[in-house]
C-alpha cells in the first residue's frame, strides 16, 4: 500500500498485480516443471504451482485438486509460485488427470495446457 501525503490529505491506493493469474505447471519439484504429477491417495505430496499473477499473501490464493481444497502454506509464495499440500483423496481408488485449480482473489487462474493435472495414485500410498 503507498499512501501519499499533500498539504494535509492522505490519498491511500494499492497496486493490482498488472498480470492476470495463469499456471504454467503443477509440479512435485520445485525444481523442475518435468516432475511426476502424482502422489498418495493419502494425501500429504507438496505441490508447487508455477505462474504469474498470484498473490503473496496466503489467504488470498485458493487451491483445489478437482473438488478438494489443497491448503496454501503459511509460508505463502510469491507472485510466481504457490505451494499447497495435497488432502487425502475420498476414495481408494487411484483418480488420474485431476485438474488443478487456482483462485487469486476470486478470479480463475487461467491453464493453457495438459500441465495443471495431478494424479492420485493407490500405488504410492504406504500399505500397513
Amino acid at each position: 500500500m503507498l499512501s501519499i501525503i499533500t498539504i494535509g490529505l492522505c490519498v491511500k491506493t494499492e497496486r493490482k498485480t498488472k498480470d492476470p493469474p495463469s499456471i504454467t505447471s503443477v509440479s512435485t519439484s520445485l525444481t523442475t516443471d518435468f516432475s511426476v504429477q502424482q502422489g498418495s491417495i493419502a494425501g500429504g505430496t507438496v505441490l508447487y504451482i508455477k505462474g504469474v499473477g498470484f498473490d503473496q499473501s496466503p489467504d488470498n490464493n485458493v487451491i483445489y485438486i478437482g473438488t478438494l481444497k489443497c491448503p496454501v502454506s503459511s509460508k505463502g509464495g510469491n507472485q510466481q509460485v504457490l505451494t499447497c499440500t495435497t488432502p487425502k483423496a475420498n476414495t481408494s481408488q487411484s483418480l488420474v488427470n485431476v485438474p488443478v485449480t487456482v483462485y487469486v482473489s476470486g478470479v480463475k487462474a487461467t491453464c493453457p495446457s495438459n500441465r495443471c493435472l495431478f494424479t492420485y495414485i493407490s500405488s504410492a500410498t504406504p500399505q500397513l
